[in-house]
């Protein structure tokens, strides 16, 4: 949700504090915790066989609206996340290249991502993309109605817009859309084709249903036509058979490919167990690392607010940002012996106040019943894959030059936000 906006008859600090609360009352397979940044990594480090807070293909994500507003997500922790493994063969995503929505599998997808995408997103015709598998998370997002905004990414791997680390495949139940890994923020943004033949980049935009959140998403034919003919997202199939037909979805892919070779980094220090890798330290200490989230002190509900409604938020392709620029890129290859990761968030719309933990655990249910249905669940610390690799010298010089030459908005103070959320 939004760091500066009020929602009904509650503030949004008081609506942080009802979902934190929450979750130390209602029960849970897993457990969930408000958030300002995710770590979305491809591949996240590891020490003599131990979590580090850095990896050879790591990015952080947050959401934010048209005017930088920041909005909060509802998901497992940073540091030890919990993941659900698919294969490509079984999970359902749309294109809209011929102008109508068709639901594909995602093997298909990636086998033919040169067909599938719109001309001038930079994918050459002749890419193939070969994943049997990808790592799922899931979250929730609270808005406003009608609120539009976007995910931002900053990768801590690429350092030139001609040289990125990751494609980045969004998409709803209208479209799928393409666009790369960028230095600094780069937003990740639903496009549409203009009239003058050009890509759009388009906002997610929220707006506020008559079903409840976290639960089953039905809809009638009236309602399928009418959001249709609106432009809007209808209640349809997404992703796997269990996870069942919703209109709130919006799904980020982050696929590695190969980049171009870059020349060693130099360092005058090591680095030891203090290092602070050029800055990269806080990203540790101030998003996740063990015991952070989770021993926050933050105020109680107060007694004032007004019980609200949490509705399923129709994400759609809402207003353009302007026309999308592609990288140069003549090739794209895959990067091998890696697995892609995926962000899958449900939108909601709090109104009238702020959620009871009725409304609140039906969306902690949620997440609980997909972790555990759509796929082999596993926590990231217990994974024996690709999905996690011995942190190499050259892993953390990287970094550190990254951050040197291509500062992290975390320099930036966001303001309006409790610490422990800051960037």
């Amino acid at each position: 949700m939004a760091t500066s906006e009020r929602y009904g008859d509650a503030s949004q600090e008081e609506i942080i504090d009802c979902l934190r609360e929450a979750t130390r009352r209602i029960p849970s397979v897993f457990s969930y915790s408000p958030k300002i940044v995710g770590w979305e990594d491809v591949t996240r480090g590891t020490i003599g066989g131990e979590l580090s807070s850095i990896g050879s293909n790591i990015s952080d994500v947050w959401l934010e609206g048209k005017l930088s507003q920041r909005y909060y997500t509802f998901r497992t922790d940073n540091w030890n996340e919990q993941l659900c493994q698919v294969s490509t063969d079984s999970f359902a995503i749309v294109t809209n290249i011929e102008g109508t929505p068709t639901t594909i599998l995602l093997k298909d997808y990636l086998e033919n991502i040169g067909k599938y995408c719109y001309d001038g997103e930079g994918i050459p015709s002749d890419t193939v993309i070969n994943h049997e598998k990808i790592n799922v998370r899931f979250q929730y997002c609270i808005v406003n109605d009608k609120d539009e905004l976007t995910p931002c990414v900053y990768n801590y791997q690429t350092i030139s817009n001609n040289n990125p680390k990751n494609i980045h495949v969004m998409f709803n139940t209208q479209s799928s859309s393409i666009s790369f890994s960028q230095t600094g923020k780069a937003r990740s943004y639903l496009h549409s084709q203009n009239v003058d033949g050009g890509i759009n980049k388009n906002y997610i935009q929220v707006e506020d249903t008559s079903m409840a959140a976290g639960s089953v998403q039905v809809e009638d034919k009236e309602a399928t036509a009418a959001a249709a003919a609106a432009g809007k997202a209808t209640v349809a199939t997404l992703g796997t058979r269990k996870m069942g037909q919703a209109c709130n979805i919006i799904g980020m892919l982050q696929i590695p490919i190969k980049q171009e070779k870059k020349k060693p980094h130099l360092a005058s220090k090591g680095i030891g167990s203090g290092s602070t890798l050029g800055g990269i330290q806080w990203r540790s200490l101030s998003m996740g690392s063990p015991g952070t989230e989770s021993n926050a002190c933050f105020r109680s509900i107060s007694t004032g607010a007004h019980t609200g409604t949490l509705n399923v938020g129709r994400a759609s392709i809402g207003s353009s940002d302007g026309v999308y620029t592609p990288p140069n890129l003549k090739k794209i290859e895959q990067e091998d012996g890696v697995i892609p990761t995926m962000t899958i968030t449900y939108y909601a719309v709090c109104s009238g106040g702020v959620p009871d933990d009725s409304k609140i655990g039906e969306i902690m249910n949620h997440m609980d019943t997909l972790y555990q249905t759509v796929g082999e669940t596993f926590d990231l610390a217990s994974a024996t894959d690709q999905t996690t690799s011995e942190l190499t010298v050259h892993d953390a010089l990287g970094i550190s030059h990254k951050l040197m030459v291509d500062p992290h908005p975390a320099s930036k103070k966001v303001t309006s936000v409790p610490t422990i959320f800051e960037f």
